[in-house]
């Protein structure tokens, strides 16, 4: 996995994403994307800043959610991508390691018998 993250001028964002300045200034003003770093004074934006502004862009045409309902959406959307991150990670470490030791006990105990249903004889008067 590569540390260096693509990034792109504020002209290829605009370019790419089909947005005006005006737009970019808005969701920065709504910190929705923000420059990552700087070079020769112009600002550089990670390349995701295209998608999330893509995403954007469809809530509120599709939806019309505004900029700040969008905001929240987006924010749910991550942190439900991380905790399906998380239980992904969880669902690995119970296969790896307990199922092998699921899988011991099998091997070392027999099953347990299952119990008869207890029958009882009509009695009679």
């Amino acid at each position: 996995m590569s540390l260096r993250r693509e990034l792109i001028h504020v002209s290829d964002l605009l370019n790419r994403a089909s947005i005006s300045r005006r737009t970019l200034g808005i969701y920065r003003k709504f910190g929705i994307v923000e420059p990552v770093m700087r070079e020769r004074g112009r600002p550089l934006f990670a390349v995701e800043a295209v998608e999330t502004i893509e995403r954007i862009t469809r809530l509120r045409n599709d939806l019309g959610v505004n900029i700040a309902g969008a905001q929240v959406i987006l924010e749910m959307r991550r942190k439900i991508e991380d905790l399906q991150g998380s239980l992904k990670e969880v669902v690995e470490f119970v296969h790896e390691n307990l199922g092998e030791e699921l899988e011991r006990c099998r091997r070392c105990e027999p099953k347990p018998p299952v119990p008869k249903p207890l029958y009882r004889p009509p009695q009679k008067s």
